[in-house]
């Protein structure tokens, strides 16, 4: 009888350091948001115009005429087959980083774009997300860049 015991551990982890400002490697923009997307809604985040409530006041966070460093959007259900699809309107740079029909961001999963220098936003103001699933799915975005 032969028998095989195969042990396989693993992790992964990534680090970003970005510096304060708005040169490369810098960013002195944030924005955090957390939500539940319903069946067939899309919510749109204008990177001119990212809103939140802090302590009661609101705050405003606008990447105009500024440049995308990083954006992460994670999938937070765990049932297979609810997927997010990213999108995104205007020009120049957001058609060309995310193809014509977007992303697909699985369940479970994160998208993460990153780049030190970063994507000059331009005309390319908005971020969409929509559910193409039958329920609500909830997710987390969290978007750095410099102006």
């Amino acid at each position: 009888t032969n028998s095989t015991t195969v042990i396989d551990n693993g992790s992964m982890a990534f680090n970003f350091t970005y510096g304060s400002g708005t040169t490369s490697g810098a960013v002195n923009s944030a924005y955090y948001t957390t939500g539940t997307i319903s069946s067939g809604e899309t919510v749109t985040y204008d990177l001119f115009s990212l809103n939140r409530t802090v302590f009661g006041s609101n705050l405003n966070t606008s990447l105009s005429g500024g440049r995308l460093k990083v954006l992460n959007i994670e999938n937070l259900s765990t049932n297979s087959g609810y997927d997010i699809r990213l999108l995104s309107t205007g020009s120049p740079d957001f058609p060309s980083l995310l193809g014509v029909t977007g992303a697909y961001i699985a369940a479970e999963s994160n998208l993460l774009f990153s780049n030190k220098i970063g994507f000059i936003i331009g005309n390319a103001r908005n971020i969409r997300l929509q559910n193409i699933s039958n329920t609500g799915i909830t997710f987390e975005m969290a978007i750095l860049g410099s102006v």
